[in-house]
């Protein structure tokens, strides 16, 4: 198959797409669950002679009035990397801290299934790129049980043919992950091509054969234009680019 691209038409054997903004929509998701467990966190370490509040912390983290700021921690980072950004001001255990906030994530899933909300049909996407013989995964900075959890939810978990979290692989943008995707499924890197929402996604598509910007995140419209080889209002676009040979 080949894949309409401002490079030309070019060979396409797999798609990897970005989760949180590009599958699925994080307007509204995370931010209780992250408000609930960063408060939760710091309770135990703000006190009244503190240099910086609860709420100032959830800014530096990327939540602002109650909105999740694009390309923030909380948007394009690890649960590893918000822990850091915590313990830059707060003495805290961030091992034993990780798996505990995973497991609140994921009883929050479970407990709010109407929060998952994907962008499109998303199960139409996969079935339709998969029967289009094209190869499907995700490469996400999320962590491997939150991940599988909003998957399996939306029911279409075992549709992935890859799946890399940062539980086995470097986080994005290093390329790691998009070369254990080429050695399982066996495809050439120049002919994986990567779905994402934020500049982060196409910093690390730059290892393969190019980013597909989907603008559903507010990203800058004119670096996510020099940074992809295509560019969609949202992933429901993408089987409009995909023609055969």
């Amino acid at each position: 198959m080949k894949l309409q691209t401002n490079k030309g038409n070019l060979e396409v054997k797999a798609i990897l797409f970005d989760k949180d903004g590009t599958l699925t929509n994080i307007d509204n998701l995370w931010i209780e669950p992250t408000e609930m467990v960063i408060r939760k966190i710091l309770k135990q370490h703000i006190k009244e002679d503190s240099a910086i509040t609860i709420e100032q912390m959830l800014e530096l983290l990327g939540i602002v009035r109650g909105e999740i700021v694009p390309n923030s921690v909380i948007a394009s980072g690890t649960v590893e990397d918000m822990l850091d950004e915590i313990s830059n001001y707060f003495p805290i255990e961030k091992k034993a801290l990780y798996d505990e906030v995973l497991e609140d994530f994921r009883q929050y899933l479970l407990n709010h299934p109407d929060m998952i909300v994907p962008i499109g049909n998303v199960a139409f996407l996969i079935s339709e790129l998969k029967h289009k013989g094209i190869k499907v995964g995700v490469v996400t900075n999320d962590s491997y049980i939150p991940t599988k959890t909003i998957f399996e939810i939306l029911k279409v978990w075992h549709l992935f043919d890859f799946v890399a979290t940062p539980d086995e692989y470097p986080a994005k943008p290093v390329a790691d992950s998009l070369i254990g995707a080429s050695q399982q499924l066996g495809v050439p890197l120049n002919e994986i091509f990567y779905v994402g929402d934020s500049f982060l996604d196409m910093a690390y598509a730059k290892h393969c054969g190019g980013g597909i910007a989907v603008l559903t995140s507010g990203s800058d419209v004119h670096k996510m234009k020099e940074q992809s080889v295509l560019v969609l209002d949202s992933v429901e676009q993408l089987l409009d680019f995909v023609i055969g040979e």
